[in-house]
């Protein structure tokens, strides 16, 4: 996983992570989902920093399944910003 899609991801996940949660102190019905993706948000960091050595060197097979993992949550992510009405909860 390139420093770039690193980088893209975690923009992806921040974007809507900051969307929901601005819906969210406007209307309560989205204060579930906006912790739910602070928690998808802290998951991709902690992948990303394994990815970039915060633990050490990772073998063949441990940094294959920490970038799926990473990716699932950034499809997670986009999957869920997609979701969201423009209507009840507009892009800032």
């Amino acid at each position: 996983m390139s420093r770039a899609e690193q980088d893209q991801g975690r923009a992806l996940c921040s974007t809507y992570v900051a969307r929901v949660c601005l819906c969210g102190e406007k209307d309560p019905s989205f204060k579930d989902e906006c912790q739910m993706g602070k928690g998808l948000e802290e998951g991709l960091n902690l992948y990303l920093a394994l990815l970039r050595g915060a633990e050490g060197e990772l073998n063949v097979k441990e940094r294959t399944q920490t970038e799926h993992g990473a990716r699932k949550i950034i499809q997670q992510c986009v999957k869920r910003d997609a979701a969201l009405d423009p209507q009840t909860c507009p892009r800032p």
